[in-house]
C-alpha cells in the first residue's frame, strides 16, 4: 500500500493568555471562511487577543493574525494595528525572559548531570550515544563484563528500558495481569531499592506497556499503560498524575483496553508524549498546555517524538509525519 506522508515542524510554545470569544456562538462558527484567499471549512474561532486568533478547522488548528481575517471579523474583534504591535512586542519580551530562565535552569541541571548518565530513552541525546569520552575497556572477559550487583524480587512485566541519572537507576514495570504500573528506583552502586511506587491501572490492557522513564530537572516522568506520572526523582513523591484518556482522545485507537507504549521527551520545560495525538504538559505542574488536533492512531501510541533545533518536534502518526 502506498503511504503518503508529509512533514511539518510544530513549535512547542503554548498559547498565551487571551480573551476568549464566546464559545458556541454561531457568529464564531463558519461552514466556510476565506483567509488570505484560502477557503477553510468547518471553522471555529476559539480565542482572540489583540494580535491574532486561534481557529480550528477540518484540517487542524492554526494561529491567524487578525489583519488576515475578513474585514467584518476585524471589526467584530476590534482590530487595532497599534495595539496588535504592542501586544506582539510584549509577548516576545515574555518569551525572551522565559527562555533565559529556562536556559539558566537547564545549565544548572546539566552541571549536576554526569557524563556517564543515561537519563532517558536512547540516552542523553536520544540518539543511542553517550556523552562520556571515557573508554569502557580495551578488551572484555570471555563471559562479558564483571557483574557488580543483582537485585532480586522485583515484579516483572512490560518491555521498558532502565535509565541512569545522578547515581540512581530507574525502571518502569507494567504488571499487566495485576493491573499495576510500577516504578522502581535503585542505588546505582549497590542495586539497593531506594523507593518503589505502584499505580493501579483500570483494566487488563491488550498488551504489555513499555514506557521508558525520563529524568530531567529533578523529575522522573513516565508514560504508563494509560496514565502519565511525574515523580520526584530523589524521593519518589508523586508530583502529578494525568489520565491520557485513551481511546477517547483518538478515534484511531478504539479498543477500550488500548495501552500506550510511548516515552516522554522534555523540550524546554514541556513534557511531551504521544498518546495517539501528542500532548504537552508543564513539567513542574502537570498542566496540559496543548494537544494536537489530529489523532495519531496505533503509530502515535507506540513511538516517541524527535526533538529538533528551536524547541520543535517531529512525530509519527496515522499514515503521516508531523
Amino acid at each position: 500500500m502506498r503511504i503518503q506522508a508529509w512533514l511539518a515542524l510544530a513549535a512547542i510554545a503554548g498559547v498565551t493568555d487571551c480573551t476568549a470569544a464566546a464559545q458556541g456562538n454561531d457568529t464564531n462558527v463558519f461552514p466556510v471562511l476565506s483567509i488570505r484567499g484560502q477557503n477553510l471549512t468547518n471553522v471555529t474561532i476559539s480565542s482572540v487577543n489583540p494580535a491574532y486568533a486561534i481557529i480550528f478547522f477540518d484540517r487542524g488548528a492554526k494561529r491567524v493574525p487578525l489583519s488576515d481575517l475578513p474585514d467584518f471579523l476585524q471589526k467584530k474583534y476590534g482590530y487595532d494595528p497599534a495595539k496588535a504591535e504592542q501586544f506582539e512586542a510584549e509577548e516576545q519580551r515574555k518569551k525572551t525572559d522565559a527562555f533565559a530562565k529556562r536556559q539558566s535552569i537547564r545549565i544548572e541541571s546539566e552541571k549536576a548531570q554526569r557524563a556517564t548518565d543515561w537519563p532517558e530513552w536512547r540516552g542523553p541525546n536520544r540518539n543511542g550515544s553517550g556523552t562520556s569520552a571515557e573508554v569502557l575497556a580495551s578488551s572484555w572477559p570471555p563471559d562479558g563484563p564483571n557483574r557488580m550487583w543483582v537485585t532480586k524480587g522485583l515484579p516483572s512485566g512490560g518491555s521498558s528500558s532502565p535509565v541512569v541519572a545522578n547515581g540512581r537507576v530507574y525502571v518502569y514495570i507494567h504488571q499487566r495481569e495485576a493491573k499495576l504500573d510500577t516504578v522502581v528506583c535503585l542505588d546505582e552502586k549497590t542495586g539497593a531499592i531506594e523507593w518503589q511506587r505502584d499505580f493501579p491501572v483500570p483494566m487488563v490492557t491488550l498488551h504489555d506497556a513499555s514506557g521508558t522513564p525520563c529524568i530531567s530537572w529533578g523529575r522522573c516522568v513516565i508514560m504508563g499503560a494509560r496514565f502519565c506520572y511525574c515523580l520526584d526523582a530523589a524521593t519518589g513523591v508523586v508530583i502529578w498524575e494525568k489520565d491520557s484518556h485513551l481511546p477517547s482522545k483518538d478515534p484511531g485507537l478504539n479498543g477500550p483496553r488500548q495501552e500506550v507504549c510511548s516515552y516522554f521527551a522534555i523540550v524546554a520545560d514541556v513534557a511531551v508524549v504521544l498518546c495517539g495525538p501528542p500532548l504537552g504538559y508543564d513539567l513542574q505542574t502537570g498542566k496540559l498546555l496543548w494537544q494536537a488536533a489530529e489523532g495519531g492512531g496505533w503509530s502515535g501510541a507506540n513511538s516517541s517524538v524527535s526533538i529538533c533545533p528551536g524547541d520543535r518536534i517531529v512525530y509519527t502518526g496515522q499514515n503521516r509525519l508531523s
